[in-house]
């Protein structure tokens, strides 16, 4: 297989970066703004992902 299947992977830019372009979700109840509680939830899934998805010994950038 060759090293170059899936094209650059990287973690995104911007966290939850759809969400984000969707505004706010008029029925969410929590004590915190939603788009708060899925740019967490997304920045730890980003980076997990890319720890499973790349080999052990490359090194993971983050964005700026």
């Amino acid at each position: 297989m060759p090293d170059d299947l899936y094209g650059e992977v990287h973690i995104p830019q911007v966290d939850a970066a759809l969400p984000k372009r969707l505004g706010n979700f008029p029925f969410w109840r929590g004590n915190s703004m939603l788009i708060d509680t899925l740019e967490r939830v997304h920045a730890a899934a980003s980076t997990t992902g890319l720890e499973v998805f790349l080999p052990l010994d490359a090194e993971i950038e983050k964005p700026p």
